[in-house]
This record gives C-alpha cells, sequence and structure tokens, in this order.
C-alpha cells in the first residue's frame, strides 16, 4: 500500500529578529545566524491511509509547523514531503472566512479555496448546511458567529471537500460535545474509507482513543513514535516527572473520569474494607477505567488478587503504564482486559467481591441484567457485589428530569436517559433467575450522591 503522507529528515528554519536589512538579506540567502531557530529539525515519519495519525507535544514543540508544512502554507528548509491525495486543512478556526459576508457566501468563498468548483458546492450545498446545524444563520455575518458556529462552518465545508487528507489543529477545542461527537464520527468514517488524518491536539484522551499511532514531539525534533496510547502514556509519564507533580493540573485519564481521583479512590477501598474485604480475597472491578479505585485495591491486596475490566482500552493502558507503574504496582500482578459484554467468566476465576463504581448510571435496564448474569457465574456463594447507581425514589411514576447538588453548584439528570436511574424494586425485578439478592445501602458519602447497592449470591441448597 502506497503512502499518503511521507515526511523524510524535514526540517524548518526561522529566524527570531527579521526587523534590520541585515538580518533580511541573510534569511532569504540562508546564511547561519545566532537568530535562528529551528521549528522542525531532522523530523521523518510516515501517515498510512486508513489511519488516524495523531502528534502532540507542548506549545512551542513544532506541531502546528508540520501541518502547515503539509498543507502548503509554509515550505520546509531541508528534507522531503511526499503527499498523495486532495488535502483539507482545518489548522486555524475561521481561516479562509471572511467576516462581512454571510453564512451562505462563506460556503461558496471557503469551498473555492479548498478546490471545489461552484457546482460541487451547490450540490453538496445542504449536506454542508444540515451538517453544520447553521440553517437559522445563513444570511447573518459571520463576524457575529461565536467560535463554536466558526468552527461548525469550517468543518462542514472542509468535511466535504472529500478529502484524501485531513489536517486537524486544535479545532475541535471550542466545538460543544454533541457536535464534536458529529465530528468523531464523520472522522472515523474516514478513516474507515482508507484515507488518513492527522489531529494535533492538547486533548492526550481524545489522542488515546482515536489515534491508531501518534508522534511526540519535543524542541522540533522526534521524541517517540509508535502506537496511539503508548505514545501518549509516554507523555504524560515524562512531563509528570519533569513538574514534579501532574501534567495541566489532571492527566487526560483523570480528567476522563471525573474529579476527587485519589480521595474517591480511598473511599473505595475503605467501603469494602469495613464491608469485610481481606488482602487473600479476590477482587474484580468493573467499570475500572484508569484504575482511581484499582490503584487502592491493588497496594491492599495480595499479587493476584486483582481483575480490572474497562470498555476503553485507553484509560486501561494508561492505569497500568502510567499509574501501576509509577508506584510500583505492576509486581503484584493485576489483571487487566479490556471488554464491552461483561464476558467476565472468561476470567476462570470466582472471586469473593465483585465491585462496580459509577457503572450502573451509564448503564440501560438490558446491559444491566447482562452485567448481573455473568456476574452471577463468578461470584462465590455468599460473595458480594457492590455497585453504585442513582436512585429513583419517585418509581415509574417520576421520568422527567432532576436537579441535584454538588459542591455547591447543580446539575440535571434524568431517569430515562443516561445517567440512568433505577428504584430498588427494578433491581429486585432484574435478579429474578439469578442467585442473587439485592439490599438498598443508600447513602455512602458518594460527592455526587450516588447511593449503594449489595447483590449477595445466595448459597447452594443442597
Amino acid at each position: 500500500m502506497s503512502s499518503a503522507v511521507t515526511l523524510e529528515h524535514v526540517s524548518k528554519r526561522y529566524r527570531k529578529n527579521l526587523k534590520n536589512f541585515r538580518n533580511i538579506i541573510g534569511y532569504l540567502l540562508r546564511l547561519p545566524s545566532p537568530q535562528d531557530f529551528w521549528a522542525v529539525d531532522d523530523l521523518t515519519f510516515t501517515a498510512r491511509p486508513g489511519e488516524i495519525f495523531g502528534i502532540i507535544g507542548q506549545n512551542g514543540a513544532g506541531k502546528s509547523t508540520v501541518l502547515k508544512i503539509l498543507a502548503r502554507v509554509t515550505k520546509q528548509t531541508r528534507g522531503t514531503v511526499h503527499v498523495t491525495g486532495r488535502v483539507a486543512a482545518l489548522i486555524e478556526i475561521g481561516a479562509g472566512l471572511h467576516p462581512d459576508l454571510t453564512g451562505e457566501e462563506n460556503i461558496f468563498l471557503y469551498g473555492a479555496i479548498m478546490g471545489m468548483s461552484r457546482k460541487e458546492l451547490r450540490q453538496k450545498f445542504d449536506a454542508i448546511v444540515d451538517f453544520s446545524e447553521l440553517a437559522p444563520w445563513l444570511q447573518t455575518p459571520v463576524r457575529f458567529y461565536s467560535s463554536g458556529m466558526f468552527l461548525r462552518l469550517a468543518f462542514a465545508i472542509a468535511i466535504h471537500t472529500d478529502p484524501d487528507i485531513l489536517l486537524m489543529d486544535e479545532i475541535l477545542a471550542v466545538g460543544d460535545e454533541p457536535f464534536q461527537k458529529k465530528c468523531l464520527a464523520k472522522m472515523d468514517a474516514y478513516r474507515r474509507q482508507n484515507k488518513v488524518i492527522i489531529l494535533v491536539s492538547h486533548n492526550l484522551g481524545q489522542v488515546a482513543r482515536l489515534c491508531n499511532r501518534a508522534l511526540w514531539l519535543e524542541n522540533g525534533r522526534s521524541v517517540m513514535l509508535g502506537e496511539g496510547t503508548a505514545v501518549v502514556n509516554a507523555y504524560t509519564k515524562a512531563m509528570s516527572a519533569k513538574t514534579q507533580g501532574l501534567m495541566s493540573d489532571i492527566p487526560w485519564y483523570r480528567r476522563e473520569v471525573d474529579g476527587a481521583w485519589d480521595e474517591l479512590g480511598k473511599k473505595q477501598l475503605d467501603f469494602l474494607v469495613a464491608h469485610g474485604l481481606q488482602p487473600h480475597h479476590r477482587l474484580l472491578e468493573i467499570g475500572c477505567g484508569s484504575l482511581r479505585g484499582g490503584v487502592h485495591f491493588i497496594e491492599f491486596l495480595a499479587p493476584g488478587g486483582y481483575y480490572g475490566v474497562d470498555k476503553e482500552a485507553a484509560l486501561l493502558a494508561a492505569g497500568k503504564e502510567v499509574e501501576l507503574e509509577q508506584k510500583g504496582l505492576l509486581q503484584k500482578a493485576p489483571t487487566l482486559k479490556a471488554m464491552d459484554d461483561f464476558n467476565v467468566p472468561a476470567f476462570g476465576q470466582t472471586f469473593d467481591y465483585v465491585w462496580a463504581h459509577a457503572v450502573f448510571i451509564h448503564l440501560s435496564l438490558n446491559h444491566i441484567i447482562q452485567c448481573l448474569m455473568n456476574v452471577d457465574r463468578v461470584l462465590k456463594p455468599g460473595g458480594k457485589f457492590y455497585a453504585t447507581f442513582f436512585e429513583n425514589p419517585e418509581g415509574k411514576q417520576q421520568l422527567g428530569p432532576r436537579v441535584r447538588q454538588r459542591d455547591g453548584s447543580s446539575f440535571t439528570t434524568y431517569f430515562s436517559k443516561n445517567p440512568y436511574h433505577y428504584d430498588l424494586a427494578t433491581f429486585r425485578w432484574m435478579c429474578e433467575g439469578t442467585s442473587l439478592q439485592v439490599e438498598n445501602l443508600g447513602d455512602w458519602g458518594h460527592p455526587a450522591h450516588q447511593q449503594m447497592l449489595v447483590f449477595t449470591k445466595r448459597p447452594y441448597v443442597r
């Protein structure tokens, strides 16, 4: 398979001071100067068809310069660049959009800049408008658009040029969550069509989840090139060690599972110890994510006593390669597996305790039933399965929104959609046909007021 994008020993030089005639002439003649700096320095990599390729690094590492070279906005000083196919570049929000023109007029202007003919733009006009969700504002000059509306319009136009190569620089950072999901779905569809997407982002979670491979840049040079999650985790560890603390205050994988990382993780262990967990027991954690609770469980349990599953392989990898490695806990041989079908019997083990924190709030009835049936198969007689949930005290009579308080602020949740709410009667009905019986232990001090359930496996009766 031929390469779509290849850089071979590419370098890009800039001069810090171009305010005097001598510096300008020297720069044009490529004469060396103490004022020179290399934004990109001897960089080689290949982005293959059918992959999303991530570029990460601190500000000033050279990420945007690489994209500008690929987009032919600027030319490399040295080296060779091979780009095969039609390129669409989203490097700066609104670049190519004229502030005094309306949204409709900008579709034709920006589309033409992107290489689309007027006939092609007319054919795709409705699809562009539908994707952007900006129909009510099409006749409004874009200078009145918010940054998010700029993004919607620019991304909708660029994505409908049907590029072979899509270059994106932090362009999703200003979009709201629903539109980000829409863009990410479109990017995944492009990947399946054997196109290339090169993504520059400080959102390390996004890079870990989306990118097949990633490149870590520092001072314009390649530090690491490899599998996306591995590169992100190595970068996270390096930045944490460099600052002797947490990178950007909260590492990406800790942000993914909300705040109160250590406090809530320790609370989980303290709760289970208070309810009988001993170091010799075997514990299964469902939805362990990046091991907020798992770190504490693994440290407490004997080697080989912890098993964790989560649907997000990137979060699991971060928990293992960053948290466990930094704390020296890999020697305790935890078993971690990515799965989204609750096939925990595949471990071939039985468990004294099963734990699921903030899992049921994201699961529909059918998925919880599937989870309970599989836990029933691996839980020892008399064993306990503790799971947190949002209680629905009104039962099926009340399925509307409910305002909850947390840390002095309020947020709205729903009984009928994620995050889901259930009453005890519903869980008792779910346990029918299993060996499990359920009780609601009530409030256990969770900051978002999740309640605690305990499912107990009945002893065998002869």
